[in-house]
């Protein structure tokens, strides 16, 4: 009974909101919520985005977590396979649960591209980093910044040219 209580937002008896979400076993209306922890990868970035949403709804700071390694994604590709092959699946199907789950993995590898962007690009939203303002963790930790691209292509071809010679005689 408090657990429904704190979960509906305290219904005025001075309860704490809930400190952190597990969405998966867990659905709130409350605007309260200030932590979304996912310990495992969702299955993709529609998922991700209408968890994560659930945090801050009343305009306050809020954190969302996601713990990732790359066995999540391995154990969630047989899963999809399993599913799939046990359910018969059309081709399509297979295809497009297979990119969601490839859009998931990317956004969980992504180093440098910020995290508010890619989700509003995903989405089809305008505004990318702009909107972000630090507040993901690329760009509070100015990986973005540091980024540099340039032409390597004339070292690269004197290396292969170097190497080549090397080999060949």
């Amino acid at each position: 009974m408090v657990r429904e209580k704190r979960e509906r937002g305290g219904a005025g008896d001075g309860a704490r909101p809930p400190r952190s979400l597990r969405t998966h076993y867990l659905t709130l209306s409350s605007s309260l919520v200030r932590f979304v922890v996912h310990w495992t990868l969702p299955k993709s970035l529609e998922g991700y985005h209408q968890e994560t949403g659930r945090a801050g709804r009343d305009g306050a700071r809020a954190a969302c977590v996601l713990y990732y390694s790359y066995a999540d994604a391995v154990r969630a590709r047989h899963m999809l396979t399993s599913s799939a092959d046990e359910l018969r699946a059309p081709a399509d199907v297979r295809a497009a649960n297979e990119a969601s789950l490839n859009a998931m993995v990317a956004f969980c590898d992504e180093e440098v591209e910020c995290r508010r962007g890619i989700l509003l690009h995903h989405f089809g939203e305008p505004g990318g980093e702009a909107l972000c303002r630090g507040t993901c963790d690329v760009c509070a930790s100015g990986a973005a910044a540091r980024a540099v691209t340039r032409d390597v292509s004339a070292a690269a071809a004197a290396v292969f040219r170097s190497a080549s010679q090397r080999w060949m005689h």
